[in-house]
């Protein structure tokens, strides 16, 4: 396992905003403030409040969400004196929640985006043409050298595709981190000024 360090914010201690993203949306966002230490995980005991987002936060978290390739996401985001902070970003979050907070039905908003989704994903596609049934063959020596070809083909290919996913979700990784700079520059700008 990597070690993950972060910034510890003593403004925001024992308290986020979990912003739930749907789309080009956020749906809900609640505060989430712990009852002990410094983890406000309802799970673990956070109460919660409905928070509402104003410009500054939901341009922020849809720019983060974006950056990160998820169409659905929970955003976590510290608060600071004077600006926000992204804590984390989880692609399949909890919201029960969030839901009690916010008296929005969030699985159902994410059904519809999914359903809206794969239909344009299915008009989109090329219709297939019906085949006929042909007999089956025996399999000969040339076929079955044939198959060992395209399964070696394949095992390359998918070689390829999980080199290129890791390239992404570093390439994901490094976007996060240069937005939480600029959001410090800007913060220290601000502060100079």
């Amino acid at each position: 396992t990597i070690p993950v360090l972060q910034e510890f914010v003593s403004y925001s201690r024992g308290c986020d905003i979990r912003c739930f993203v749907v789309g080009d949306e956020v749906v809900a966002a609640m505060m989430r403030q712990a009852t002990q230490g410094f983890k406000s995980n309802v799970e673990q005991g956070g109460r919660v409040s409905v928070v509402k987002v104003d410009n500054e936060l939901r341009d922020l978290v849809l720019k983060v969400s974006r950056g990160c390739q998820l169409r659905m996401s929970g955003v976590d985001v510290l608060l600071d004196q004077s600006s926000y902070k992204i804590c984390e970003v989880n692609s399949s979050p909890l919201f029960e929640g969030l839901e009690r907070a916010s008296k929005i039905n969030v699985a159902r908003r994410m059904l519809a985006f999914v359903s809206q989704f794969a239909t344009s994903i299915k008009s989109q596609l090329p219709k297939k043409k019906k085949k006929k049934k042909k007999k089956k063959k025996k399999k000969t020596k040339k076929k079955h050298n044939k198959q060992k070809k395209n399964n070696k083909k394949k095992k390359d290919k998918n070689k390829a595709i999980t080199r290129r996913n890791n390239k992404k979700q570093k390439q994901n990784r490094q976007y996060t981190i240069k937005i939480i700079k600029n959001k410090k520059q800007q913060i220290n700008n601000k502060r100079q000024t």
